[in-house]
């Protein structure tokens, strides 16, 4: 079940977990805030592109985080 005690937990402690770990973790976070909001525009998910796209740069996975902020672009434009 989503809770939002449970969900500032993991956004106060993604820096302590592995960047494969975090984007997981994010992935995670999103499909439950979507299936729950049924609002695919909310500005966090603006939020959770960014951070997701700073972890594949830690990765050096340069296509996944361009991918990534160009999401964040986006998603930012339409919130």
């Amino acid at each position: 079940p989503y809770h939002f005690k449970i969900f500032h937990m993991y956004m106060s402690n993604l820096k302590a977990v592995p960047p494969t770990q975090c984007l997981q973790i994010l992935e995670q976070l999103q499909d439950a805030h979507e299936r729950l909001s049924k609002n695919d525009a909310h500005p966090l998910y603006s939020k959770l592109a960014k951070l997701a796209a700073e972890q594949f740069s830690l990765l050096e996975d340069w296509p996944g985080a361009a991918e990534a902020w160009a999401q964040a672009a986006e998603l930012s434009t339409k919130s």
